[in-house]
């Protein structure tokens, strides 16, 4: 079932980083609490490793729309925290790359 995602990436000082969203295909509804792992890309790109970044992320919230939609479940992830600017952009790239979403980057002065 095609399930929305959503999630902010920061880095430790508090600058929110970006933002990054799509589509992804699960077997099932993951329940608030439970993690959703991004270990294992749907396209050929290797792993990262990324201090504040596991792979493995939280549901901390969970929406469901009317069935008249094409996408009516929307998935609200933890925050990936993250030391530095380029580690955000690395992760973001990762996610994009590897799974097919979309990042956005925020204006912000470095």
């Amino acid at each position: 079932m095609k399930i929305y995602i959503d999630l902010s990436v920061l880095s430790s000082s508090g600058l929110a980083i970006g933002r990054v969203s799509g589509v992804l295909e699960f077997a099932a509804v993951p329940p608030v609490g439970s993690s959703v792992m991004l270990t294992r890309p749907t396209n050929d790109v290797p792993l990262i490793a990324v201090g504040g970044f596991s792979g493995s992320l939280k549901v901390a919230d969970l929406w469901f729309e009317p069935a008249s939609v094409d996408i009516n479940i929307a998935l609200s992830l933890e925050d990936v925290v993250v030391a530095s600017v380029e580690d955000g952009r690395r992760v973001m790239s990762f996610l994009e790359n590897g799974f097919g979403l979309s990042s956005e980057e925020y204006d912000y002065d470095e």
